[in-house]
């Protein structure tokens, strides 16, 4: 029974704030932003970044914005320097190292050449690279796959190897810079052991190919040599918050500032969307009930998303407290991405999602489940996400890329002005001034809670299915139906308050908007992190309910082995957890259904 949040947008207050947000927005002002972030070489910690960091700030107070705020914080940053390949029979092969992988300190090192093919998924975002080396021995070889993502180059130094090549998914004629570790933000003593351990090279698909084709029949020696510089680096981060008249909540939008190289739609015209929508929310303020909070971060290229995840650790209370959504802006405005087809929405987020994107844009959207990636750092206090990634090329016209519209320049030192385009990023902040008017100016939160819940009782299913009858998972499903329908009714509530256009202010609005709230930090970190909401798990592709992500590998178990019985009592354990969870979920909505 999903409820229908569409009136909120014909809601007086709304369509005020929304009309004067979106009649706010200057295209011409957001390029002379753009074009002057992409005369800056913005990698993390360096000048070039802290002019850019200066200059929003500047522009911000120039706004009038009053509560602004600029902190600096030491992050732990990868910076690849240079890397060289030569193959015997081609001799020099073009090649860029990675971040974080080891350094040669530039110097030359040899070995056999091997080309290991992939199991489960190939290129860069897709396949758990784990199996690959079962069948074949790669110690003091070098490595050639299609496969490039950190566990997989993790993975190919713990089988033995001597470095590892990555070629490209995809035929544009460069080289895309990368980055080697799974470690999300500052590494601690209990992740720091996934720092790859061998050094690492990027090559282009057509060079890749050629290697191959020398390599296949063995014997082929390879040189090559890296220069990284892997260490700590002071990096700022800026602030603006636009209070609300009505409650201290806020709608949290961030992107971030460091690039690779000029990186104009990886992220300038991010950081122009967000300097725009911080000045218009700031002019439009007194039509917003709830706050807009716009963070700008740095250590996001060179440093794994360190900046988000910085903010997550030294605010986790306030967000936990107050934040009600995490717009992540990157990549918008890109040239040639007039389509809307697949965007980053929670369960929760998608009516809204495709609502604005319909009407301002006649297209309908695809939800896509959001990943761990793109500075998705606030998952452990339970905020919901939409967008990431917005508009894109058409379908039929991707490169194997993580931005840019998904422009074949992600992350190359081609994404310079010219792959800016105005009318796009116009549209982009367009649609993201209208998610703020939708969210902050309304009574409740135009969320379909129950649909996340719904997700966790379909995947309870699936993973009972899964265990082959070895899982009684019953009871829990039984939990999690019960919780679904009494965040239904939550949902009724809210839904009820929008149509008939309950003051924002009034008790009975902010007692629905704390039982959302208080639902959604319940459901959040269940389906969105592998159980401790107070660390940061790895940048890897995760299942949802990671809990009992495992369930399936009894039915391959004897049932009367030990590593079966194990396992049977931690997913027992972890099973609880989960049960806990949907209790306090479902006691959260029970607030408004038994005030």
């Amino acid at each position: 029974m999903s409820q229908d949040f569409t009136p909120i947008a014909a809601l007086p207050a709304v369509a005020a704030a929304e009309r004067t947000l979106l009649d706010g927005i200057d295209p011409e002002r957001m390029m002379r932003d753009v074009a002057y972030f992409s005369t800056l070489i913005r990698h993390a910690g360096t000048d070039d970044e802290v002019a850019a960091f200066r200059y929003i700030a500047e522009e911000c107070r120039k706004a009038g914005i009053a509560d602004l705020r600029e902190e600096s914080f030491d992050a732990f940053l990868s910076f690849p320097i240079s890397g060289t390949l030569s193959v015997e029979g081609l001799g020099p092969v073009r090649a860029k190292t990675r971040a974080f992988a080891v350094s040669t300190g530039g110097e030359e090192v040899s070995g056999e050449l091997v080309f290991v093919p992939t199991k489960g998924g190939t290129a860069l975002f897709s396949g758990d690279g784990s199996r690959d080396y079962d069948e074949i021995d790669v110690r003091g070889k070098i490595v050639l796959s299609d496969r490039g993502r950190p566990d997989t180059i993790l993975a190919a130094g713990r089988a033995g190897a001597l470095a590892h090549i990555h070629y490209w998914a995809s035929d544009e004629d460069a080289i895309h810079e990368q980055i080697t570790t799974t470690i999300w933000g500052t590494p601690t003593p209990d992740s720091i052991g996934r720092l790859p351990t061998i050094p690492s090279l990027g090559v282009t698909r057509g060079d890749g190919l050629r290697i191959v084709d020398r390599a296949k029949d063995g014997g082929v020696r390879a040189t090559f040599s890296t220069v990284v510089e892997t260490g700590w680096r002071r990096v700022p981060l800026v602030t603006a918050q636009i209070p609300g008249t009505a409650s201290d909540d806020y709608a949290l939008l961030n992107g971030h500032v460091d690039s690779w190289h000029h990186g104009t739609t990886d992220n300038a015209t991010g950081n122009a969307a967000c300097l725009e929508l911080a000045r218009i929310a700031w002019a439009a303020r007194e039509h917003l009930s709830r706050g807009v909070r716009i963070c700008w971060w740095s250590g996001h290229s060179q440093g794994r998303y360190a900046g988000s995840a910085w903010y997550a650790d030294h605010y986790w209370e306030d967000l936990y407290d107050h934040a009600i959504i995490n717009i992540n802006i990157d990549s918008p405005g890109a040239r040639g991405a007039t389509r809307y087809d697949v965007v980053t929405m929670s369960a929760e987020t998608e009516q809204l999602g495709t609502a604005v994107i319909r009407d301002l844009t006649g297209q309908h959207a695809e939800a896509e489940r959001p990943t761990r990636a793109g500075d998705q750092s606030f998952w452990g206090p339970g905020i919901p996400s939409l967008y990431m990634l917005l508009s894109n090329l058409p379908r039929d016209q991707w490169a194997a890329v993580g931005g840019c519209g998904m422009n074949w320049w992600w992350h190359t030192e081609a994404d310079t002005l010219e792959t800016a385009d105005r009318e796009v990023l116009a549209l982009d902040t367009r649609i993201y001034a209208a998610t703020i008017a939708r969210l902050c100016a309304g009574p409740a939160l135009p969320y379909v809670l129950a649909d996340a819940a719904r997700e966790i009782a379909d995947l309870l299913a699936e993973y009972e299915r899964g265990a082959a009858g070895r899982l009684d998972l019953a009871a829990l499903r039984a939990r999690a139906e019960a919780t679904t329908r009494a965040i239904e009714t939550l949902d009724a509530h809210a839904a009820e308050a929008i149509v008939d256009d309950l003051d924002p202010a009034a008790p009975a609005t902010l007692a629905i908007v704390a039982a959302q709230k208080a639902v959604s930090r319940a459901l959040v970190p269940l389906r969105y992190t592998s159980g401790n909401r107070f660390d940061h798990d790895a940048a890897m592709p995760a299942p949802a309910l990671q809990a009992l992500r495992d369930a399936p590998t009894l039915a391959a178990l004897d049932p009367e082995s030990s590593e079966a019985r194990f396992l049977q009592t931690s997913l027992r354990r972890r099973g609880n957890g989960v049960a806990l969870v949907l209790r306090k979920a479902s006691a959260a909505a029970h607030t408004i259904i038994n005030p």
